[in-house]
Parts: C-alpha cells; sequence; structure tokens
C-alpha cells in the first residue's frame, strides 16, 4: 500500500460519472463476470497485492480465489482478509512470477486474472507457459493492463 492507497491502479473508465474507487469495483466485478467460475472452482489473481480484488472476486462468485504477490506485507494483508472472511490463509503465498516454475500443480485453476501485473515480467513467453500448465483445459484468463491517457482526471484519485 501507498499511505492509505490500498489498491494501487487504475482502472478503465467503465463509468465516467463514478469515481475511481467506483470503477475499480466495477473492473473487479467484470473481471468476476468474464472468468465465469462458482462456488466449486479454483482462481489465481497473479500479483494479487493486499488481496483486495481477490476477495471481492471471491464475494462475488463463490469461488476460491488464490493469490501471489512479490510484497510479504501485502500477502501478510491477503492472509489476514482470508481469515476474516473464514477463508484458509495458504490461499495466499509470496512468490515472484520471474521464479519458475510457480508453486502449483498442472491443471489447478478454472480461472487466472491479473490487474496490472505485468510491469516487471523478464520473460513473457515463459510466463504465458506458466499460465497455461497451471490452467485447467478449458479455462480463462482475464489480462487487465491500462495506460494512463492525456484525458485522465488526477482529481478522481482524491476519493481513494
Amino acid at each position: 500500500s501507498l499511505g492509505n492507497v490500498k489498491k494501487m491502479y487504475i482502472p478503465p473508465a467503465i463509468d465516467p460519472n463514478a469515481s475511481l474507487k467506483q470503477n475499480q469495483l466495477l473492473l473487479e466485478a467484470q473481471i468476476a463476470d468474464m472468468i465465469e467460475v462458482g462456488e466449486k472452482d479454483k482462481v489465481l489473481d497473479i500479483g494479487c497485492g493486499m488481496g483486495l480484488i481477490a476477495d471481492h472476486v471471491a464475494d462475488i462468485t463463490g469461488a476460491e480465489v488464490h493469490g501471489f504477490n512479490v510484497e510479504p506485507s501485502g500477502i501478510a494483508h491477503a492472509k489476514s482478509i482470508a481469515l476474516s472472511k473464514g477463508r484458509a490463509e495458504s490461499l495466499f503465498k509470496t512468490w515472484d512470477y520471474n521464479n519458475y516454475p510457480w508453486p502449483y500443480e498442472d491443471d489447478t485453476f478454472d480461472a487466472i486474472y491479473e490487474v496490472q501485473a505485468f510491469t516487471f515480467i523478464r520473460e513473457p513467453e515463459r510466463f504465458f507457459k506458466e499460465l497455461h500448465r497451471i490452467l485447467k483445459p478449458g479455462g480463462r484468463v482475464v489480462i487487465d493492463e491500462t495506460v494512463l491517457m492525456d484525458e485522465f482526471d488526477a482529481e478522481m484519485m482524491d476519493d481513494l
């Protein structure tokens, strides 16, 4: 986190009249819808940060949402959220996605998503091969990478 900012990403302007935080929630709901999972499914959040998106996606879908991130303090926060909701803290791991293979068996996940976590990928081809390895056949991958354009209104940041 940065100060009191817990979600460190800029969502697309899904609703231009909504705040940045509201657009984050809208994006997370879209991701939950796109991955098409339910209560018996396993999902992976790559670069899960503090686990807030994973928590929201789990609340919406009922799926078992796992996550990993390179920052131990973020994972500690994600584990505390999981425990407070009666979920297993073991769903979250401190892990660098540039360290292969990832700590999951082949065909583990029904869906995988990431929200603006690609910044530091060193070997994109290896990264996508690893996604393929741990995703079940027929599973879904959702990738959100957003860039700031000239029209970005920085005042929207005030409502975080």
